[in-house]
């Protein structure tokens, strides 16, 4: 029967539960040892041995019912809880993945994509089901092209979850799964979910990385960070989006503790949206994280076909085309290049959201040859910007310097010195044309170049 205890007999049970149990320490979260199969702590090999991260919902359960810890408040658990990591013994992760296969035991997943047997080092991601790997794939791989409507969209998927798979480093992209609904995404989700588990999962929405949410710590020791519905508020700040997608570092200042604790994640972080929210940051740099995924069909809904998709056997298939599709580290800037579709997916949503883009639009229909001249490589800016002005509302009252920086979003601008009539002046020109507009202005002007010879 769970009793009160003093804080002295908790030490005493915390350091008892720390070492009886091979509890580690890593990221602010408590892990222990587990068999694979049975969930048993104490696993009797590294063959056997994944190791879970306790919530702690799950160590308040086992204190109450192992320990008989009856505690009177929250802060009392978080005290035990505090004692517990304490005594944990705190070592450095070793960033690979534990694999459970059929017929051999748990195995790790190497950097070159192959299954290596294990040493007994400190692993904390693993995946949620035994793989198989002699089940067919054909099913499966039928399934991803007709859900994204294309085998070279289907090829770009698995490369891009072959990364979820890799919790050394991360590819700095944001997967968005976009479609109206009963067309396969959330089905994707819930595999992928099951298929690392929970223990390995964060679902932090990208409004709750905007304002900085003590829930953002979840994404620690995540080796996914899945969103199954993303919210359609306006995201006003996305700097702490970009910085824990790039894997760097932030602190947050969480409820129960005075002192910061440090976010940083590999994890992959995917979101199935109906519709893609709008931003007040239309940086390349956010565009370049964002990886855009279309499910335009519509299904009737069949229960029996979900289950068939969440069966070991469907979970082993997918683990197999991912395993498929691996992508290494020295690889990314060739296979994690935004497929045609994707590209078309992010000037869709950028010209919808950016008003220079709509107006560089409207040009190309009134005067395309007005349209290249005013954004080649080495115009000046101020025939861009002075009819751009004049495009725009009149009852706007819009400064020259918004006018700048919108256009310094699409294109890289620099000040070069000439003589005009023998007196030096200095003129803002376009040095580059950045890759969203660049595309844009080519697909307005598809057609137009045999036109104008």
């Amino acid at each position: 029967m769970p009793r009160l205890h003093t804080r002295q007999e908790l030490a005493a049970l915390a350091q008892g539960t720390a070492l009886a149990n091979d509890a580690v320490e890593y990221q602010d979260n408590v892990y222990m040892p587990v068999d694979f199969e049975t969930g048993e702590r104490q696993p009797t090999s590294p063959e056997r041995t994944v190791w879970r991260r306790m919530t702690a919902n799950e160590m308040m359960r086992f204190a109450n019912d192992t320990l008989d810890i009856l505690f009177s408040t929250d802060a009392e658990f978080r005290t035990f809880y505090l004692m517990l990591q304490q005594f944990a013994t705190s070592v450095p992760a070793s960033h690979k993945l534990l694999v459970p296969v059929k017929g051999l035991g748990v195995r790790v997943l190497g950097a070159d994509g192959t299954l290596q047997v294990p040493t007994g080092e400190f692993i904390p991601n693993y995946l949620n089901i035994t793989y198989d790997p002699d089940v067919d794939t054909e099913l499966m791989w039928r399934t991803l092209v007709d859900w994204v409507d294309g085998e070279e969209q289907a090829h770009s998927l698995l490369h891009h979850l072959s990364v979820g798979f890799q919790p050394s480093w991360t590819a700095s992209k944001y997967l968005l799964l976009i479609g109206e609904g009963a067309n396969g995404k959330s089905t994707l989700l819930k595999m992928l979910e099951k298929l690392v588990g929970v223990d390995n999962t964060s679902s932090v929405t990208r409004l709750e990385m905007s304002a900085r949410k003590v829930t953002v710590a979840a994404l620690n020791g995540a080796l996914m960070n899945i969103v199954f519905d993303g919210p359609k508020e306006f995201l006003k700040d996305s700097s702490t989006e970009k910085t824990l997608i790039a894997g760097e570092r932030i602190d947050l200042e969480l409820k129960y503790k005075n002192i910061a604790t440090t976010v940083q994640t590999t994890a992959l972080f995917i979101e199935g949206l109906n519709q893609e929210p709008k931003t007040s940051d239309h940086s390349p740099a956010l565009q370049r994280r964002l990886v855009r995924f279309s499910f335009p069909r519509k299904y009737e809904l069949d229960y029996s076909f979900e289950r068939r998709m969440m069966s070991p056997s469907s979970l082993s298939a997918l683990v197999t085309l991912i395993l498929q599709h691996w992508v290494s580290q020295e690889e990314k800037q060739t296979k994690l290049l935004n497929t045609e579709a994707s590209t078309l997916l992010q000037l869709e949503h950028q010209w919808s959201v950016t008003p220079l883009l709509q107006f560089l639009e409207s040009l190309a229909a009134l005067d395309p040859i007005e349209l290249r001249t005013v954004t080649k490589v080495g115009a000046l800016v101020s025939p861009l910007a002075v009819a751009y002005k004049a495009w725009l509302p009149a009852s706007k009252d819009i400064d020259d310097g918004y006018i700048l920086r919108s256009i310094e979003e699409h294109f890289v601008t620099v000040r070069k010195t000439k003589r005009v009539e023998g007196k030096p002046t200095t003129r803002r020109q376009i040095q580059e044309v950045r890759p969203t507009a660049a595309a844009l202005i080519s697909a307005l002007l598809e057609g137009e170049e045999d036109e104008m010879v």
